[in-house]
């Protein structure tokens, strides 16, 4: 890694990628410091985009197949398919 706080998890399920991240070594602003990856956060969408990059390429991965989840509390899973598309 080249500055960020991420953290490569082994999912033990082949294609399957997980990992952490802290708040440092991103580009965001103020309350959102720094490596904010939440896009419904109120910070600057193209700080969020950066931020989504600069942890791809420190984890080795394209960003843009990144699939990202609104994390709930519950009991549902859900089922990734093609990139953009997820279904409970």
């Amino acid at each position: 890694m080249s500055g960020t706080a991420a953290i490569a998890v082994d999912t033990g399920v082949p294609g399957v990628r997980a990992a952490f991240t802290t708040r440092a070594g991103g580009v965001s602003a103020k309350g959102h410091a720094s490596l904010n990856i939440g896009a419904a956060t109120g910070d600057d969408a193209g700080a969020v985009r950066r931020n989504r990059a600069i942890v791809a390429r420190d984890l080795g991965f394209d960003a843009a197949r990144a699939v990202v989840l609104a994390q709930v509390h519950g009991a549902d899973v859900v089922h990734v398919g093609q990139i953009g598309r997820a279904h409970v």
